[in-house]
This record gives C-alpha cells, sequence and structure tokens, in this order.
C-alpha cells in the first residue's frame, strides 16, 4: 500500500506516503507545523493582513489538505489558491477520516464561507504559476510546503524559487519548513530577504525559514 495513516502529538493526522518516503505534514505535529511554520509568519505576522483586500495566499502542495482546514479554523479572512498535480493522498486520506467540507472541496475544488474563499487548482506547479502569473494574480503569503528537497528537487531550485517570488506582491511573505542550504539559496538567489524562525520543541525541529520580498 503507497499510504499509511499517522497520528501525530499534537492530536492530529498525517500521511506516509512510502512511494516519496515522506509524510505530507510534521509526523511529529501536523497541526503544530500548520499554525508555526506557515499560518503566523505568513499571515498572522504579514504587515498586509488586514490591510490588502483581498489578502491572496498561494499554497504550493495542497497534500490532506492540512493548511486549507487551519485557515478555515484560525477564522482567516481572504483567497486561498492551492495547487496539487496528485490528489491520491487526499483521497486516501478522507477514505480513512471522512470529512465532509473537506471532501466536498476536494471533488468541487471551490469553497466559500464568510470572507473565506478557496479553489484548488489540479495541475503542475510548472503549468499553472506561468499561467496565474500571465494572468496578473499575485499573493500576499506564499506556502511554500512541497515534498522535500531530497524527495522533490526540482521544487527547491533557484529557477522554481524565482518563479514562485515573482507572484509575490512587495511586502510579501514566503514560508517554508525547510532550512536547507539548497531553500535558503534559492530564496535569496529570487531576491527574497531570507531569516530563520525557531520552532516549537514539538516540532523535533529547531527552525522554519521566512523569506520576504522587499517593497522596493
Amino acid at each position: 500500500m503507497r499510504f499509511e495513516l499517522h497520528s501525530t502529538n499534537d492530536g492530529s493526522l498525517t500521511v506516509l506516503d512510502h512511494e516519496v518516503g515522506e509524510c505530507f505534514k510534521s509526523r511529529h505535529a501536523a497541526r503544530t507545523e500548520a499554525e508555526y511554520v506557515f499560518y503566523t509568519p505568513g499571515v498572522l505576522e504579514n504587515p498586509l493582513y488586514g490591510v490588502a483586500e483581498p489578502f491572496r495566499i498561494l499554497e504550493l502542495g495542497f497534500g490532506l489538505g492540512t493548511n486549507f482546514l487551519h485557515c478555515q479554523q484560525r477564522g482567516f479572512r481572504g483567497e486561498f489558491t492551492t495547487i496539487e498535480r496528485d490528489l491520491s493522498g487526499i483521497r486516501f486520506y478522507l477514505a480513512q477520516e471522512p470529512q465532509a467540507e473537506l471532501a466536498a472541496f476536494a471533488a468541487q475544488k471551490s469553497f466559500a464561507q464568510g470572507h473565506f474563499s478557496a479553489r484548488l487548482l489540479e495541475e503542475d506547479f510548472l503549468t499553472a504559476l506561468p499561467a496565474l502569473g500571465a494572468n496578473g494574480y499575485r499573493a500576499h503569503a506564499i506556502f511554500f510546503d512541497p515534498f522535500s528537497p531530497k524527495a522533490n528537487p526540482a521544487c527547491w531550485t533557484p529557477d522554481f524559487f524565482r518563479l514562485a517570488a515573482s507572484l509575490l506582491v512587495p511586502g510579501g511573505r514566503l514560508v517554508t519548513y525547510s532550512v536547507s542550504r539548497g531553500a535558503k539559496d534559492g530564496a535569496a538567489s529570487s531576491g527574497l530577504l531570507v531569516e530563520k524562525r525557531k520552532l516549537p520543541g514539538s516540532l523535533k525541529k529547531r527552525s522554519a525559514l521566512l523569506a520576504l520580498k522587499p517593497n522596493s
């Protein structure tokens, strides 16, 4: 079997993809990762949140929908666009843990509730990102969440970081869990200002990456 469901120490779930050799979210604390790697630095601490209307999140790697659900639960106000070319992971997850709203979003690829709207693009990043850019789309935060540089090296190259960064507004933020040399160098080569952020001990990981797009 390709996938295996795992409980994590904060009570949330993740899935191990044996084909890739990695979990979709932290095997130690999936919900904690969504909060402290992505939501807090990307949204809550983003000076543009509450100012830009609408505030836009672009997620690279929908996975199990963990960040989507976390945004909904945290009362996020804005637009959430997520890209995923392989939905087999979320389909496995929903077969084990049925969730009506998440299943509807994965099937219909659109969601709207109050001030929160979302869309799911079932495409390859290298197809979806240029198309978004050509249509004038710009994000205030990018949740950079593909599999690791070791498992998915094509998503951690300087060229790919430049492509992603081109969709950020000035003052926007790219956040990711990897602080590898390749991730730091790739983000810096795209003109982003890179810093490391400390993480809670429950993640068994010292830091995550925050990359800021200069205002000028």
